[in-house]
């Protein structure tokens, strides 16, 4: 029976406010997919196929559900493997709605999961060492090693997340050994990034043609910061000529995939902000009741406020409202991400999704983000949910007095109500 030993490391002294009450980060019961494996390899209901490194990684991800389509590789020094990552040693990842695998030839396989109580939680899982023969001639298996990795918080939970833990893509210009070069900034990317900022220090495949972008390029510091040759990285359809394919499951690192994953990122992390700060806000509401009883409504007026300042950055960014426009003629994939991620998308009656891509002048077809139907979005607390109901249905079937819409036409509108009601009846269903 293969075992799989998980250590929880003990919080520093110095706690962070969300490994307090009322979030409890390192002690909340956990449930996401990753505990899931745990479990199923604790109790030898599961075993991976460890003899090679890509065979193990095959095995990770297909143990996830995680597709091996959605491969990006990124080759700035920018992570926990820095030591081991350059740019003919890119760290690859590979994600789905709920999970994120890093890895990098020769290292441990980096897991990241989204918990529906916990939000974003990493973890390190090592390869078993080979069998153990002993004096008797007989075997004992390898056992792999998972912990849950505290070390990524110093990056992860700082002020490019808001101070919780959080996901994030950044662009660097990278040196050819792929260290930033600090004088020349960083930028945190999503959807609201236009290409030309995007995915310095990423190997990119794809055709993008007029658009350029930072990835495939190594840059040379100059007094002014840095600077670098956009063309020859340009429109790459393999990246056989940068480093050593073989040593990955693909030669892409798919620019469908990477534009998704930067969408879903910023989306996820601001999911989280927004649940700690309303959690935290409906838990100092109760204490202040309980010493003041008497107090009046301004306690509840100020959690009010909270929650719809929150559900408000939501929505904006769950209707792509600040997308940046791409040139008319898009972008085109590389590999398989584009049908595996749509797979299994909730679709209505009419076959119509929020995962269907458009791939033109924006992202997707239908502008609401496809997370609303992600375990994380249904557990944020009630009353955040149903402030966001209520500024959609404002914004896609009303009259949008806050404008979060205003991008979208209307035949897009109605589409989207239409997915929403049959798709996600609890939240739209009265709509």
């Amino acid at each position: 029976m293969m075992m799989l030993a998980l250590a929880t490391p003990a919080p520093s002294p110095a706690e962070e406010a969300y490994e307090r009450e009322p979030i409890n980060y390192w002690t909340t019961p956990l449930t996401d997919p990753v505990t899931r494996l745990k479990q199923d390899l604790e109790r030898g209901d599961l075993q991976l196929d460890a003899t090679t490194d890509l065979s193990w990684l095959r095995a990770v991800l297909a143990a996830l559900r995680v597709p091996e389509s959605s491969q990006v590789l990124v080759f700035s020094k920018t992570s926990l493997q820095r030591s081991r990552i350059s740019p003919t040693s890119p760290r690859a990842l590979y994600f789905n709605d709920e999970v994120y695998v890093g890895w990098v030839p020769g290292g441990g396989v980096e897991l990241t999961a989204m918990d529906p109580a916990a939000g974003p939680v990493f973890y390190l899982l090592e390869r078993p060492v080979p069998a153990v023969v002993h004096a008797a001639g007989q075997t004992a298996p390898g056992r792999p090693s998972m912990i849950r990795d505290q070390e990524c918080l110093s990056c992860h939970a700082g002020p490019m997340t808001g101070n919780v833990p959080g996901l994030m893509i950044r662009s660097v210009y990278p040196d050819a050994q792929g260290n930033p070069i600090l004088t020349a900034g960083t930028k945190l990317t999503g959807h609201h990034s236009p290409l030309e900022h995007r995915w310095g220090g990423w190997y990119v495949t794809g055709s993008h043609d007029p658009m350029r972008h930072l990835g495939n390029t190594l840059a040379t510091e100059t007094a002014q910061g840095a600077e670098l040759d956009l063309e020859p990285g340009a429109n790459a359809s393999s990246l056989a000529r940068y480093f050593d394919v073989s040593r990955y499951l693909l030669d892409q690192s798919d620019i469908v995939a990477l534009m998704v994953m930067e969408h879903q990122v910023n989306l996820q992390t601001m999911m989280t902000q927004a649940r700690y700060a309303v959690i935290s806000a409906l838990h100092r509401e109760e204490a202040m009741r309980r010493e003041m009883p008497d107090a009046g409504p301004s306690l509840g007026d100020s959690t009010r406020r909270i929650i719809t300042h929150e559900a408000a950055r939501l929505v904006k960014n769950m209707l792509f409202a600040d997308e940046a426009a791409l040139a008319p003629e898009g972008v085109s994939s590389t590999s398989a991400f584009a049908a595996d991620f749509t797979r299994d998308a909730p679709r209505d009656r009419a076959g119509q999704s929020l995962k269907t891509l458009h791939l033109g002048s924006r992202l997707f077809k239908n502008r609401c983000s496809y997370l609303i139907h992600s375990p994380f979005f249904d557990a944020l607390p009630g009353r955040l949910r149903d402030e966001i109901s209520r500024l959609l249905r404002e914004a896609l079937a009303g009259g949008d007095a806050h404008s979060h819409a205003s991008h979208l036409r209307p035949e897009e509108k109605n589409r989207l109500v239409q997915i929403l009601r049959e798709t996600k009846p609890d939240l739209a269903g009265a709509w």
